[in-house]
């Protein structure tokens, strides 16, 4: 009679399959979930900064703000200026006060104008960067992607960048 039912050993192996499954489901929604969340925010902080702004139309954004790893963000800004002229790249300065701002990047020879700029600080508050810079990947108007920026990985990803 008992025969017709699977042993205690298969029915712990199918529960063990299924928690693997709903774990797998559950952190890949996840994910999705942070990239859709991502994009509402970069894009919150674009109309913020430009009011005509209606979509992600740049490949590679990248965020930067002023206060943080000073290395990294020198070495930003550095690259930001070199690639002033790629249109599939848009670079968002962030930090308090305009004025302090224009100082601040004054020593860098770089011309604010030719940049975004996030003079609230809006880019923190809405977690798109904190004290790392960061590089926002997009596709179809949806951001795919996204890298901070630190001493350990900055050539990687500023080489691929640079190759695109």
């Amino acid at each position: 009679m008992l025969e017709n039912y699977p042993s205690p050993r298969k029915i712990g192996k199918l529960y063990l399959y299924l928690a693997l499954l709903f774990f797998t489901l559950v952190l890949g929604c996840k994910r999705a979930d942070s990239y859709s969340e991502k994009t509402e925010n970069l894009n919150k902080l674009l109309k913020s900064i430009d009011s005509s702004h209606e979509s992600l139309s740049s490949k590679i954004y990248f965020v930067t703000p002023l206060e943080g790893c000073y290395p990294c963000i020198n070495k930003m800004l550095k690259f930001a200026i070199e690639n002033a002229a790629n249109k599939n790249i848009k670079v968002i300065v962030s930090g308090v006060g305009r004025k302090d701002m224009k100082l601040k990047l004054a020593s860098q020879e770089f011309e604010i104008e030719d940049y975004l700029i996030d003079d609230s600080d809006y880019a923190k508050r809405l977690n798109l960067v904190n004290g790392y810079p960061c590089i926002y990947y997009c596709q179809n108007d949806n951001v795919v992607k996204f890298k901070i920026i630190n001493p350990e990985n900055f050539k990687e990803e500023l080489f691929v960048e640079e190759n695109q």
